[in-house]
């Protein structure tokens, strides 16, 4: 079974990542919330000139430059640890 990781858990890895990248100033990432005819498709980021778009479905999180080309890509399905649920 996967478990979707928090929002809070994948904005820390989007912001931890974009500074490995060579983006500063963290507290300014911007976040948007991805909405078509209205399903939740994921979450876009971004700092400076770099860009991540969570593809939730997908358990994708990807990272571009400014050209939108593809920096890196983690799945999230395989990164995150498991939740504990309540029994």
């Amino acid at each position: 079974m996967t478990t979707m990781p928090y929002p809070q858990e994948v904005r820390e890895m989007v912001a931890r990542t974009l500074l490995e990248l060579g983006a500063r100033r963290p507290h300014l990432l911007r976040e948007t919330i991805l909405i078509d005819r209205g399903r939740y498709l994921g979450r876009s980021y971004r700092l400076g000139r770099l860009q991540a778009v969570w593809y939730v479905e997908a358990g994708l999180l990807r990272f571009f430059d400014a050209k939108r080309r593809i920096l890196r890509t983690i799945n999230l399905f395989e990164e995150t640890v498991p939740h504990r649920m309540a029994a």
